[in-house]
C-alpha cells in the first residue's frame, strides 16, 4: 500500500495533539459504509498524557483522546520514539481493531 503524497500526519505541539491517519481494518461497531470519515482523526488536549524514558534510550508517550468527528469513538494512543528518530504509533479504538503506524520524527518549521 503506497501512501506517498497522502496528507496523513501525527503532530504534537505543547499541550495538544492532532492526527489524521488512514485506517485499513475492521470496525467493531456500526458505521456508514463508504462514509467519508473512516480514518482516525483527533485534535485537542490529550487526557492522561504520560511521557517516559523507556529502555534503550527510547521514549514512550501515551494518552487518551476523543475522535474529532464523533462523540462515540475514543482512542488510546502509544507513541514510541527511538534514538534514530524512527517512531511507531499504536492506536487502540473503542470501535475499530488496533492498528500500528511507522514513520520518522520531523521538526516542523517555526510559526510566524
Amino acid at each position: 500500500m503506497n501512501l506517498i503524497g497522502n496528507s496523513n500526519f501525527f503532530r504534537m505541539k505543547k499541550d495538544s495533539v492532532a492526527a489524521y491517519l488512514p485506517y485499513f481494518g475492521e470496525r467493531q461497531a456500526g458505521g456508514s459504509y463508504g462514509g467519508r470519515d473512516i480514518g482516525i482523526e483527533f485534535e485537542g488536549a490529550p487526557e492522561g498524557l504520560v511521557v517516559s524514558e523507556d529502555k534503550e534510550n527510547s521514549y514512550k508517550i501515551s494518552f487518551k483522546i476523543k475522535d474529532k468527528n464523533t462523540t462515540t469513538e475514543h482512542y488510546n494512543v502509544i507513541v514510541r520514539v527511538y534514538p534514530s528518530l524512527s517512531s511507531t504509533i499504536y492506536v487502540n479504538s473503542t470501535q475499530k481493531n488496533s492498528i500500528r503506524y511507522r514513520g520518522k520524527v520531523l521538526k516542523t518549521s517555526k510559526e510566524k
